[in-house]
């Protein structure tokens, strides 16, 4: 084994910026042993507005400590003003650590606070083996150039969901998540009804590499016609995902996943990783084409980091942080928590975006008792213990949160308050349910533009939402994922009167992604005098992409069959809006894009999106521009 001291410096990931308003900063950092924190500010102006600095720890294995630092100011930061900090770790400067942090012709780390926002980032989907470049280094490039520059940065990134994917990991990584949990002592579990007792039986497993779907719980199902046993299958899968060969499922496996996408640090060990002899050719074939992406993935991990120590960055889960089709609908729910193996995988993915994402989002949700479940369990790591934070973490019930900015920005979760189908608890959920989406109208009340961050898009593309509409009639809505605001009468009907409402902000942002292609739609409410402008922007996958010959045909029917005039639009739940498509104005006549990209959107100073546009994987910027003619 690898001397853990190895490692360089004590940081194995981070800082990442996760909060920064006109009155607190909020840091997120990873460490391998414990260690003195502070944040250091060469500004001496600066330094003295400091009014308290709060160091939060939870100590996560044996040499794996994550800690959040908030730094609160005696005097609001001015707009636009730039914070240059390091971060020193017992004697040493993490700048002189890992130099790689810092930009060209700078020597410490630098965030710059905007209460207006000028432009943002947002993307979704980042899947380490997927075969495109991660296009969170076009962000970073994007960064590189505004500081050399000293121009406004973008104020945030917005990370929308599906930061890791849980239910769907390459080989190598698998392997190389093991290494880490050995490395960093991560904590090991024991499980109930699995057919293993704790984490070494289950790394000790002959199915644990490409065949974990035979491992995953399942349901059995009691079949009382003898002819029925012939065709149907005595059990069926909890999990409905269809790439579950290497689903994640300990705490420690989530755990070092996060850690691998965001730092380069525990990549040292790669070089170690060797496709196993025992493996089948054609998985030794498919073992050495994900190493050869990884390989290329680890080579951007310094950008990445980089860029997390120099932009505020916010993020919400999709399904694919847990697992697929997570909450989709109520038998769904019911056959995972019905189950104490899938029950404790879902919690410890759950567990892993608390301590990686949902803590540094909004710290002020999560209450003193809260904490004392967090720490408690990571102090005493019984299994008694980690079924009650399990709990505690399906119970919590504030995972949305705002940013406060102009424009105001709210960031949805439509994945824990589902509205549950009242006519068959096989119908897709409403992604959220009346009362979230009650509170929601509340906080959009008198607002004079707002961003709202909706992990999928609230209008999307109508062929599309008609096909899966059709599969969900023949009861296959796990199939193609059902996942549109427009799948639920109830939670649709909701939400377009919200919108509708005459105190609904003058100009309404949606930004989205899930989808793995991008769009965007502008939409104005049909004969209402004062109606207010809507945008919907998708921007998916950061690192995926929707098969690029599939969504070519779809984007040219969806333009046939919802021209202006078609009869179609009217039989859709958005008839009472009119809908236009913008197009790519470098790529004549195309709507929907299906390319790894990372979405740069420009506000005007009323809020208003003024450039819509992507930076892709192929390094190219593509600007979205509406159609003369409205659709819809």
């Amino acid at each position: 084994m690898t001397n853990i001291t190895g490692i360089i410096g004590d940081v194995i990931a981070g800082p990442i910026v996760r909060k920064l308003t006109a009155k607190e900063c909020v840091i997120w950092v990873a460490l391998k042993k414990p260690a003195a924190l502070s944040v250091q500010l060469p500004s001496t102006a600066q330094r003295e507005n400091i009014a308290s600095t709060q160091v939060d720890t939870v100590q996560v294995g044996s040499h794996a400590f994550i800690s959040l630092i908030t730094l609160s100011f005696e005097q609001p930061l001015v707009d636009g003003e730039t914070l240059y900090y390091d971060i020193q770790v017992d004697d040493e400067m993490l700048s002189k650590q890992q130099p790689w942090l810092c930009y060209a012709d700078q020597d410490v780390f630098s965030i710059q606070y905007q209460f207006h926002v000028g432009s943002l980032l947002h993307g979704s989907c980042r899947n380490p083996h997927y075969p495109s470049r991660d296009t969170l280094l076009n962000a970073d490039e994007l960064i590189a150039k505004k500081v050399a520059q000293a121009t406004p940065r973008p104020a945030m990134l917005l990370m929308t969901g599906d930061q890791i994917y849980a239910d769907d990991v390459a080989g190598p990584m698998l392997l190389l998540i093991r290494k880490v949990i050995d490395e960093l002592g991560l904590y090991s579990e024991t499980f109930i009804h699995a057919p293993f007792e704790d984490t070494k039986g289950l790394y000790d497993h002959p199915d644990q590499l490409y065949l974990r779907d035979n491992i995953l719980p399942k349901n059995e199902i009691q079949l009382t016609n003898t002819w029925m046993r012939w065709i149907k299958p005595n059990s069926q899968p909890v999990f409905s995902s269809v790439k579950s060969h290497n689903h994640l499922i300990s705490l420690a496996e989530n755990i070092a996943m996060y850690l691998l996408v965001w730092s380069p640090v525990l990549w040292t060990y790669w070089d170690e990783i060797a496709c196993p002899e025992s493996l089948s050719p054609a998985l030794q074939k498919k073992f050495e084409l994900e190493y050869e992406i990884l390989s290329e993935f680890k080579t951007g991990l310094n950008q990445v980091q980089r860029l997390l120590a120099h932009i505020p960055t916010y993020m919400i889960f999709d399904d694919h942080d847990v697992t697929d089709d997570w909450n989709l609908t109520a038998q769904w729910e019911m056959n995972v928590y019905g189950n104490p193996f899938s029950k404790r995988i879902i919690g410890n993915s759950l567990i892993a975006y608390w301590l990686f994402q949902g803590w540094g989002n909004a710290p002020e949700r999560f209450t003193t008792e809260f904490y004392e479940t967090v720490q408690s369990y990571f102090s005493h790591p019984t299994p008694e213990q980690h079924d009650e934070l399990v709990n505690v973490m399906l119970g919590f019930e504030r995972w949305h949160y705002k940013i406060d900015t102009f424009p105001k920005i709210i960031v949805l979760d439509t994945r824990t308050h589902r509205w549950r189908s009242e006519e068959e608890f096989n119908r897709p959920s409403g992604l959220m349910d009346w009362e979230t989406l009650s509170e929601l109208q509340q906080d959009l009340m008198d607002q004079e533009a707002v961003i709202m961050v909706s992990a999928a898009p609230v209008f999307g593309v109508k062929l599309i939402e008609a096909i899966q509409e059709v599969f969900a009639f023949f009861g296959k809505e796990l199939l193609v994922d059902v996942e549109n605001w427009m799948a639920h009468p109830g939670a649709a009907k909701t939400l377009l009167q919200i919108i509708k409402h005459p105190k609904t902000p003058k100009h309404f942002t949606i930004l989205s992604g899930d989808v793995h292609y991008s769009f965007v739609y502008d939409a104005v409410i049909r004969f209402a005098k004062n109606s207010p402008q809507i945008w919907q922007i998708t921007c998916s996958g950061i690192k995926n992409q929707f098969p690029l010959k599939l969504i070519a045909c779809l984007d040219k029917f969806n333009r046939i069959l919802y021209s202006p005039y078609s009869f179609f639009n009217w039989f859709t739940k958005r008839k009472r809006m009119r809908i236009r498509h913008w197009r790519i104005e470098q790529r004549k006549g195309i709507e929907l894009l299906s390319q790894s990209a990372i979405g740069h959107v420009t506000f005007d100073e009323n809020g208003c999106p003024d450039e819509i546009a992507i930076l892709t994987n192929e390094q190219d910027k593509y600007t979205f521009h509406p159609k003369k003619e409205p659709k819809d």
